[in-house]
C-alpha cells in the first residue's frame, strides 16, 4: 500500500508561508502516552495540546521543527509497537542494523497506517479540529489499539514472515554492545557449530575423556564442557576470568588454545591430568554460580 506524506503550511513572523517541518507527525505526537513521552522526549511533553495554540507559539513551533521532537516521536512509537511485533527480547539488546529494530523505528510507516485506519487524525482533520484539546491517551488504550494495528499491518505487508526469518537467522550485527542472554546464546550456537577446535564442544570433551580413560564413557556430561561452551562468549567471560586465581585462569586459557590435559598439568605444575580435570570441574561450578548472579 502506497502512502503520501504532506506537511502543513505555516505563516512565519515575516508574513511568508512555508512548510511546517515535522508537522505530519503532530497527530502521532498527540497519540503518545505521557509516561512514554517523558521517557523519550520530556522537553516536548509541555507542548500545547491544541494545534491552534501550538502554531501561535514560536518556541513550540521551533520545538516541533527540531530533530529532538522528531527523535522523541520516533523512539516513542518504536517502544509502543515493539511488543506487538512478535519479538520476545527487549529492543535495547539489538543494534540499529537489526531489521526488526529498523521496522520498529520506521515512523512514517506506522503513522501512515494509523491515519489510514483512523487511529490518529489526518492533516485536514487536525487543522479543522485545531481548537480541540487533546489529552494524553492512556497506555492501556494505546497498547490495545496500536497493538491491533501492528499485527494487521505486518501481516498485510508480509513483514511478519520477514521478522520470523530474521529471528531464525540472526547475525553478529543484529546485536548491540549491551550484555544480553540472547546475544550470549547466539554466540554459543554460532561457535559450537563453526569452531576450529572440536574439543570445545561437549562431544569433543567426551571423546577426549574416553581416550584418556581406557574407553570409559561419561555417565553424565562433564561440567568442564559446560564451562567450555560458555567461554565461547568471550565478552561475557572476560569479567569471570578476572575472578579466578592466576593458575585457574591459565588452565582455562591453555584449554581454549587446544592444549591437552597432560600438557596443561606440566605447564601449571600438577602431577596428573586428572588434577587438571578436577580443577576444570571446579571452575565450571564457579562459572555457573557467577552466571546466575550476573
Amino acid at each position: 500500500m502506497q502512502f503520501e506524506r504532506r506537511k502543513m503550511a505555516l505563516r512565519r513572523k515575516d508574513g511568508s508561508v512555508v512548510l511546517f517541518n515535522n508537522s505530519e507527525f503532530i497527530s502521532a505526537f498527540y497519540s503518545i502516552p505521557l509516561d512514554i513521552l517523558l521517557k523519550h522526549g520530556h522537553e516536548a511533553a509541555g507542548l500545547p495540546r491544541k494545534l491552534s495554540e501550538l502554531i501561535k507559539d514560536p518556541e513550540a513551533v521551533e520545538m516541533v521543527e527540531s530533530d529532538y521532537f522528531l527523535n522523541a516521536v520516533i523512539d516513542s512509537y518504536a517502544e509502543i509497537v515493539w511488543p506487538h511485533m512478535g519479538n520476545c527480547a527487549y529492543m535495547e539488546i539489538y543494534s540499529g542494523s537489526d531489521p526488526a529494530w529498523r521496522i520498529a523505528h520506521a515512523l512514517p510507516y506506522w503513522t501512515n497506517w494509523a491515519e489510514f485506519l483512523d487511529i490518529i487524525s489526518g492533516e485536514t482533520e487536525l487543522v479543522l479540529t485545531g481548537e480541540t484539546e487533546r489529552p494524553f491517551p492512556s497506555m492501556h488504550m494505546v497498547d490495545l489499539v496500536i497493538g491491533t494495528m501492528v499485527r494487521f499491518a505486518l501481516k498485510k505487508d508480509g513483514l511478519d514472515v520477514i521478522l520470523k526469518a530474521v529471528e531464525e537467522h540472526r547475525c553478529f550485527e543484529d546485536f548491540s554492545e549491551l550484555h544480553s542472554r540472547q546475544k550470549i546464546d547466539f554466540y554459543r550456537k554460532w561457535y559450537h557449530t563453526r569452531t576450529k577446535h572440536p574439543q570445545i564442544s561437549l562431544e569433543g570433551f567426551q571423546a577426549e575423556y574416553a581416550e584418556t580413560h581406557n574407553g570409559k564413557q561419561w555417565d553424565a556430561p562433564d561440567e568442564s564442557a559446560d564451562l567450555a561452551e560458555k567461554v565461547e562468549s568471550s565478552v561475557f567471560v572476560e569479567d569471570f576470568l578476572k575472578t579466578l586465581s592466576p593458575t585457574d585462569r591459565r588452565i582455562v586459557e591453555l584449554r581454549m588454545e587446544d592444549v591437552t590435559l597432560e600438557e596443561i598439568a606440566k605447564e601449571v605444575g600438577f602431577k596428573t591430568h586428572s588434577a587438571v580435570l578436577k580443577r576444570l570441574k571446579r571452575i565450571g561450578k564457579l562459572f555457573r554460580e557467577y552466571d546466575k548472579e550476573d
